[in-house]
C-alpha cells in the first residue's frame, strides 16, 4: 500500500488582498476598499463552510519519481454558493468564490511545509511544482488520483474527462530530486513561464487560468458593460460580425453571476450549452458584475511569411529598413537591409483590430460611431507587437532603422493615420487620402522606433481597392508585363486586377470571411493547428495541419480543399446541400486532441458558397469589362497566404476559378508585403506604382448589369466547377 500522507487545514490562513485581485480590484480604489469590507465580514461564513484536507504520496512513474499531491476545501463551500445564485444573490456567491480559491491557494502553503518534512524524511528534495491542467495534461489527474486513492482518502471523484469534484479542489505534481537541499515546492512568479498564471498578482481585468482546462481563462466583467468591450482588451475575443450577434465567434462561459439569455444566443448554443452558461459576449451586458470564461485565442506566429532569414543578420553595421503589410486579419513585416535588399528576418501577428469585425465595413462604421482612436490604438498596438517580435533579436539595430514603408486597404490605412472615416462608407465613397505620403514615424509610434526612421504610406487604386493590392502588382511585375495576367487576392474582400503593362482593370468584390476560415464554426487563422491540406482516400478525408500538431479547426486553404473533395465525393450536391446523415450535425473532416471534431457545418457551406460565387462572378465581369476570353488569360497570380497553400486544382474544382485555369495559376505568396520591401530597395517602386495606379480603371462590380445575374449562376457547383 502506499505510504500516502494526510493533512488538515485546521486554521487556514485567508488573504483578502488575493482575493480582493481575484475579484479584479485595483488597490487603492474605492471598489478596493468597499470590497474588502464585504469579505471581512463573511471570513466567519466561509471557515464555518470549508473543510481542507488534503493527500500525498511518492510514487515511480515514467521511470521517474514523483509527488502526486491532491487538496479540496470540500462540497460545501460549492452547494452553498450554488444556493446564493438560486436565491438571485449573485453577488455574494462571486465574493464567496474568490475567497475560497485564495483560501486554497493558502492551504497550499500548509501543503508545502508538510513536503519539506517529508522530504527530510526521506532524504530527498523537490526540483520543481508542476499544476495538473496548466504545466501538465488533464489525464495525469488519473494518476494522481489513482496514487492517492483520492475517493477513500479525499471523498474526491473524477468525471470521464478528467474533472474533479468537488469543484474547489487542487491537484499538483512535484518531481523529486537527489538533492535534499533543493526544494522549489512553491509557486515562484519570478520563474514562472505562465504569464498568465491565476497566482500571479494583477490589476483589474487582466486573467487568470482555471485549472482544470488550461484552455480557457477567467476574467471579471463589471456590470453595465457589454461583454465584448469590457473583453476587448484582453487578448483576442474574434467579433467578426462587428458585434451584430450573427457569426457566433465571441462565445464565453458564465462562472459566476447572471446573463439573461438572448435570442441570438439561441440561434447558436443548444439547451444544454444555453444551461452550462454559454452566451455571446457581444449581446451580453450583466445587470451585475460577472465571472466568465472566455476560450484562448493565442494565435502565435502566421505562416505563409516572406523570409529568407539570411545569415546576414548577425551584423549590426548599416542602414536598415522596415517592410510592412497591415493587412485587415494579420499584419506582417520584414526587417530588410537597405545596403543590398536582404530580406534579414519577418514576424507577424493578429490585427486585433479583428475584435470590432472582420470586415472593413464593420471597422469603418465603428469609427465612424466615435471609436476611431480605440482602432487607431489597436493598429498601432499589433503593428508594435511585429516589431518587437521582428527586432528582439537584434539588439541596437533599432536605431539603425531610417526607411519604413507600410501598405494595407485604404480603410486599414486610414484607421492607422487617424484619418476620418465618413466618406468611406456611403456614396460617393471618397477617401481622406489614398496614402503616397511620407513622415516622420515618430509621428505615430513615438519612441518605438528613432527620428530618423522615415514612414511611406503607400498609394493605393479607391477607396476598396489599396495599397496592399498597387504594393502586390509591383510585386508581380504587372506594370512591367506585355501579357495579359489576372491578380486574385482572396481575403476578406476578394481584390482582383486584369491587365498587363498597358493597362489595368481593378475590383473588389464582398467575398466575407468564409474562405479565410472566418464565422464558420470551426474556423481560425493560417497558423499551427489548423488544417491546409485535405486530401481523400477509400476511407474519407485525410488532413494535414500547420505545424503538423492535432488539428484545432481550419483555415482557408483547408476550407477549399475540403469543400473540393465534398462536391467530388457527393457529400454536398450541386446546390451546396449536404446530404444525410451530416445535414444536421456537418461533415467531421478531423477530430482535435481533446476529442472535439473539425467540421463543416450546412451553414459553413453556404457561406462559403456566397464567397466563391462572387469571385467568380467578379472575374467574369473584369474579363467582360476587358473584353478578354478566358484563353486570353496568360498567368493567375494568387495572393496572400493562399498563394503559399493552395493547390489550384481544388480552386478550380469547387468554381473559384476557371477550369482551364488551374494550370496557369501560380503562387504568389504575401504581395503586399513583397512589395513593400521593393518599396525599401527599389528607389523606383514606388514611381512604378503611381504609375500603373493611373493608367488602372476601377470596375464597380455592384453597379455592373451582369454581376448579379453571374453571382447567381456561378451559386452551384456545376459539372463544369467540379
Amino acid at each position: 500500500m502506499s505510504d500516502i500522507r494526510i493533512i488538515t487545514g485546521h486554521t487556514t490562513r485567508f488573504n483578502p488582498d488575493q482575493t480582493l485581485r481575484l475579484l479584479g480590484c485595483r488597490s487603492g480604489s474605492d471598489a478596493w476598499d468597499r470590497t474588502k469590507k464585504d469579505v471581512m465580514e463573511r471570513i466567519p461564513v466561509l471557515r464555518r463552510i470549508i473543510r481542507p484536507k488534503g493527500a500525498f504520496a511518492m510514487k515511480e512513474d515514467e521511470g521517474k519519481t514523483w509527488i502526486y499531491a491532491m487538496m479540496t476545501l470540500g462540497g460545501a463551500i460549492t452547494a452553498y454558493t450554488g444556493r446564493l445564485r438560486e436565491e438571485g444573490d449573485a453577488a455574494a456567491a462571486l465574493l464567496l468564490n474568490a475567497m475560497a480559491d485564495s483560501s486554497l491557494f493558502s492551504f497550499e502553503e500548509e501543503l508545502q511545509q508538510a513536503l519539506r518534512s517529508f522530504c527530510r524524511e526521506k532524504g530527498c528534495g523537490i526540483s520543481r511544482r508542476y499544476e495538473i491542467g496548466t504545466d501538465l495534461p488533464l489525464p495525469w489527474q488519473q494518476r494522481a488520483y489513482d496514487c492517492l486513492a483520492a475517493r477513500r482518502t479525499l471523498g474526491l471523484t473524477m468525471t470521464p474527462d478528467y474533472m474533479v469534484v468537488p469543484e474547489k479542489s487542487l491537484s499538483l505534481v512535484f518531481s523529486v530530486s537527489p538533492d535534499p537541499e533543493e526544494f522549489h515546492a512553491g509557486h515562484d512568479c519570478r520563474q514562472c513561464a505562465h504569464r498568465d498564471c491565476r497566482l500571479r498578482q494583477q490589476p483589474y481585468g487582466t486573467e487568470t487560468v482555471v485549472s482544470a482546462s488550461p484552455a480557457f481563462q477567467e476574467y471579471t466583467c463589471p456590470a453595465g458593460q457589454n461583454l465584448a468591450v469590457s473583453l476587448r482588451g484582453q487578448g483576442e475575443l474574434p467579433a467578426l460580425c462587428g458585434g451584430k450577434g450573427t457569426c457566433g465567434r465571441c462565445g464565453i462561459q458564465l462562472v459566476e453571476g447572471d446573463l439573461p439569455v438572448t435570442p441570438a444566443d439561441r440561434n447558436f448554443y443548444s439547451g444544454e450549452e444555453l444551461k452550462d452558461g454559454w452566451r455571446l459576449a457581444c449581446q451580453a451586458v450583466p445587470a451585475a458584475p460577472v465571472r466568465v470564461r472566455l476560450p484562448v485565442h493565442r494565435e502565435g506566429q502566421m505562416t505563409g511569411l516572406h523570409q529568407e532569414k539570411a545569415a546576414a543578420a548577425v551584423r549590426t553595421s548599416g542602414d536598415y529598413g522596415l517592410a510592412v503589410d497591415l493587412g485587415s486579419t494579420t499584419i506582417a513585416s520584414s526587417l530588410v537591409s537597405l545596403s543590398d535588399g536582404t530580406v534579414l528576418d519577418s514576424a507577424s501577428a493578429v490585427n486585433r483590430q479583428r475584435t470590432f469585425g472582420a470586415d472593413v465595413v464593420s471597422r469603418i462604421a465603428a469609427a465612424c460611431d466615435g471609436q476611431a482612436d480605440e482602432l487607431q490604438k489597436l493598429a498601432m498596438d499589433s503593428i508594435e507587437e511585429v516589431l518587437h517580435k521582428l527586432l528582439a533579436p537584434y539588439p541596437g539595430m533599432r536605431q539603425q532603422l531610417r526607411r519604413m514603408t507600410l501598405a494595407g486597404n485604404t480603410t486599414m490605412e486610414h484607421l492607422l493615420m487617424g484619418w476620418s472615416c465618413k466618406g468611406l462608407g456611403s456614396w460617393p465613397f471618397q477617401p481622406v487620402s489614398l496614402g503616397g505620403v511620407t513622415l516622420p514615424a515618430a509621428e505615430l509610434f513615438g519612441r518605438v522606433l528613432p527620428d530618423s526612421c522615415m514612414l511611406t504610406i503607400l498609394p493605393g487604386f479607391s477607396t476598396y481597392v489599396g495599397a496592399d493590392i498597387a504594393s502586390g502588382l509591383i510585386a508581380c511585375s504587372m506594370d512591367q508585363s506585355d501579357t495579359n495576367s489576372l491578380f486574385l487576392d482572396l481575403g476578406t474582400n476578394g481584390e482582383m486586377a486584369l491587365g498587363n503593362g498597358d493597362g489595368i482593370f481593378v475590383a473588389s468584390t464582398a467575398a466575407g470571411p468564409a474562405l479565410e476560415g472566418g464565422q464558420l464554426r470551426c474556423g481560425m487563422s493560417s497558423v499551427p493547428g489548423a488544417i491546409c491540406s485535405v486530401t481523400w482516400n477509400k476511407s474519407g478525408p485525410v488532413v494535414r495541419t500547420i505545424g503538423d500538431i492535432s488539428p484545432r479547426g481550419l483555415c482557408g486553404t483547408g476550407v477549399i480543399e475540403a469543400m473540393a473533395g465534398m462536391v467530388k465525393h457527393g457529400i454536398v450536391d450541386r446546390h451546396g446541400t449536404l446530404r444525410e446523415p451530416w445535414f444536421t450535425e456537418g461533415f467531421p473532416l478531423a477530430q482535435g486532441a481533446d476529442g472535439t471534431p473539425v467540421v463543416l457545418t450546412q451553414r459553413d457551406i453556404r457561406q462559403i458558397q456566397m464567397a466563391k460565387s462572387a469571385i467568380r462572378a467578379g472575374i467574369s465581369v473584369l474579363l467582360k469589362t476587358a473584353g478578354l476570353r478566358e484563353d486570353d488569360v496568360k498567368t493567375i497570380w494568387l495572393a496572400g497566404g493562399f498563394g503559399y497553400y493552395l493547390k489550384p486544382e481544388a480552386a478550380a474544382s469547387m468554381g473559384l476559378i476557371p477550369p482551364s485555369w488551374a494550370a496557369r495559376t501560380r503562387a504568389a505568396g504575401n504581395t503586399s508585403l513583397l512589395g513593400a520591401v521593393q518599396a525599401l530597395t527599389d528607389g523606383r517602386a514606388v514611381e512604378r506604382m503611381t504609375s500603373f495606379i493611373q493608367k488602372g480603371r476601377e470596375v464597380v462590380l455592384g453597379n455592373t448589369a451582369d454581376f448579379q445575374s453571374l453571382y447567381i449562376q456561378h451559386m452551384d457547383f456545376t459539372d463544369g466547377t467540379i
